[in-house]
């Protein structure tokens, strides 16, 4: 992986932004009159069609609402992203349901993904990635996704969060080589970009290391160029973070003032 990495390091045109280059612009969130919605809803159900068993599961007017949301109501954006939903939902999970599994327990234990109940100044969701948390002697990527598909949708039952998106914080520090999957990496990118009905507002990337230079090239090349328009790097500067985020919105350890407790949080899902 790190030498397909390293013969693409030298091109700088991929790179993050640097905060003052993305500012997180304003919020715009759609109206939703109810003629909006029940027009929405019942063109986008005369394009899916009415024969899939899979809705019997949760595919119902509620559920499809979160694609109408995340393509701002452009039925047949909606409509490709829930069909890619489908599909990649059944090649993960089969005919489970996305509910904690024991198998899954001990990658979602870990916390990689934490989602403190707190917002950023938009009213952007923030969920923190905590990259060195990843161990790969305790579960896998096929596990750790699952994990991570879980997380997001329970971040995605709040209807603001529906609305409004999220500004993920990535704080990489301790993270090592040995940590970082192209597989895994090459999944996350396929399940945000074409699957979940999820906003990205941003993505800041803190505490990276040294090698992210030779990552982030061939990480970029997988990412859309309106997703990678979002990602700006903080590096160890968290004063930087309150352009976007409160103070008191921020974890601890990145000069906020929040702690996170995220047993609790895993309980209650």
């Amino acid at each position: 992986q790190f030498h397909e990495m390293a013969e693409i390091s030298s091109d700088k045109s991929n790179f993050p932004n640097s905060p003052k280059d993305d500012g997180l612009g304003e919020l715009r969130l759609v109206e939703e009159t109810p003629d909006l919605l029940e027009t929405s809803l019942s063109r986008l159900a005369s394009l899916l069609g009415g024969d899939d068993a899979r809705k019997q599961i949760d595919d119902d007017d509620i559920f499809r609402l979160r694609f109408l949301r995340c393509a701002k109501f452009d039925i047949e954006k909606a409509q490709k992203r829930h069909e890619e939903y489908w599909k990649m939902r059944v090649e993960i999970f089969g005919d489970e349901p996305l509910v904690v599994m024991p198998d899954i327990e001990p990658a979602l234990a870990l916390g990689v993904m934490q989602v403190p109940s707190v917002r950023d100044k938009s009213g952007r969701q923030i969920i923190q990635l905590r990259l060195r948390l990843i161990d790969w002697k305790v579960t896998n990527p096929s596990l750790m996704l699952k994990c991570l598909w879980i997380c997001y949708n329970s971040v995605l039952t709040d209807e603001e969060n529906q609305r409004r998106g999220v500004l993920i914080i990535a704080d990489m520090i301790g993270l090592t080589r040995d940590k970082f999957r192209l597989d895994f990496v090459r999944s996350m990118a396929r399940t945000i970009q074409n699957a979940l009905p999820l906003r990205i507002g941003g993505m800041r990337i803190v505490n990276q290391p040294g090698f992210f230079n030779i990552v982030w090239p061939i990480v970029s090349r997988l990412l859309k160029p309106k997703i990678r328009s979002r990602f700006a790097v903080i590096g160890k500067d968290y004063g930087l973070l309150t352009q976007w985020v409160d103070a008191e919105c921020l974890p601890k350890e990145l000069g906020g003032m929040y702690e996170h407790d995220h047993t609790v949080w895993v309980k209650a899902l």
